[in-house]
């Protein structure tokens, strides 16, 4: 396939940097890429969520191995090209995707509401979990009271939005999780590619966590492989797309991808014991997230309504409200208390 790959696409956290304890293998890697790219003409990106003060630093000590990119993605869409003296900005290429980015947040926002009140409408004991709806990662999570409702809720889901690609149906045993695919790294690799005249079957993308997903479809990137410390879902859609699932995680994974696509040695099953989603209950670190969200709006709440007492306190000591004797009983109440707890502790 050396004669077919043109770019190759990385995702940086979790991919090519995950703990320092990888440090050693960033020459080998350095060495890989210039290389692929002496050699053959292979030219590489990342693509990455930091912005662009953030990616510098943590790029360091790649970047003194000699690891340098060719191109750079910031904040999942941003493409800028790496030149001797420092990144250059695309203006125009990344004014496109953000109004391509807008366009699918307005869309997707719709429709998700949409699903959300058939799915209650048709479904006795169905209830929302969580409904997200700010930025790009829109998402409705429902539960249900059996599996059979749930599969049931499942394939009408998946049939009523079968036409929205960038929407995804995770069916769980209770409970079905409907995700909008975070898209803007697909978009900023598709216009990449476009204007270095790629097809993607010249191109080669790898990433770890849900917001890669995108870069993987096929009008996108022919060749795809994750590391062995990526998402479930990502390993699905590794496996499903006849990419290379990794034995190795992270900047390790990265090479034994590589490496696997060019000698054509593609392994694509998914690790022993896999439990497919569907047999299993929705991760458990996203209800703890939820419960920790509810939790602390409910702090929240209760900081303001003491900011509110603490304004009246002020204006009905000098009686300026009305029921000012009333407002501050409480607070003659808790004076008490604290005098009396004084006195049992250090005898005042």
């Amino acid at each position: 396939m050396l004669n077919t790959i043109r770019l190759i696409v990385l995702d940086l956290d979790g991919t090519l940097l995950w703990t320092k304890d990888e440090f050693s293998l960033y020459q080998p890697f350095a060495e890989k890429m210039e290389q692929l790219h002496n050699r053959h003409g292979i030219r590489w990106a990342i693509c990455t969520g930091r912005t662009r003060g953030s990616f510098k630093d943590v790029i360091v000590p790649l970047r003194s191995m000699g690891a340098l990119p060719h191109f750079v993605i910031y904040k999942h869409s941003y493409v800028h090209t790496v030149t001797r003296w420092g990144d250059m900005p695309h203006p125009i290429w990344n004014i496109c995707s953000y109004f391509i980015e807008w366009y699918h947040r307005v869309r997707m926002h719709r429709v998700l509401n949409r699903a959300k009140r058939e799915v209650l409408y048709r479904f006795r004991g169905a209830g929302v979990v969580r409904h997200d709806e700010e930025g790009e990662y829109k998402r409705v999570w429902f539960r249900f009271p059996s599996p059979e409702t749930t599969a049931a809720a499942a394939e009408l889901l998946a049939s009523k939005l079968r036409h929205y690609k960038l929407l995804r149906v995770f069916p769980y045993r209770l409970e079905v999780d409907v995700k909008t695919v975070p898209f803007s790294k697909g978009l900023a690799v598709r216009s990449l590619c476009r204007h270095l005249k790629l097809a993607p079957e010249h191109v080669l993308t790898v990433g770890d966590g849900h917001n890669d997903v995108s870069m993987f479809g096929p009008d996108v990137a022919a060749y795809t492989g994750c590391p062995a410390n990526a998402e479930e879902e990502v390993l699905e859609e590794i496996h499903r797309l006849g990419g290379h699932v990794a034995g190795k995680a992270a900047l390790a994974g990265v090479l034994e991808i590589i490496d696997a696509h060019m000698s054509g040695n593609v392994n694509s099953a998914l690790p022993e014991n896999w439990v497919p989603p569907s047999q299993r209950d929705n991760p458990s670190d996203e209800f703890r997230r939820h419960r920790g969200n509810r939790y602390l709006g409910l702090g929240k709440v209760i900081f303001f309504l003491s900011v509110v007492y603490a304004i009246l306190l002020v204006f009905a000591n000098y009686d300026m409200v009305p029921f000012s004797g009333l407002i501050m009983k409480p607070y003659y109440v808790l004076l008490g208390l604290s005098h009396r707890l004084m006195h049992w502790i250090w005898g005042y």
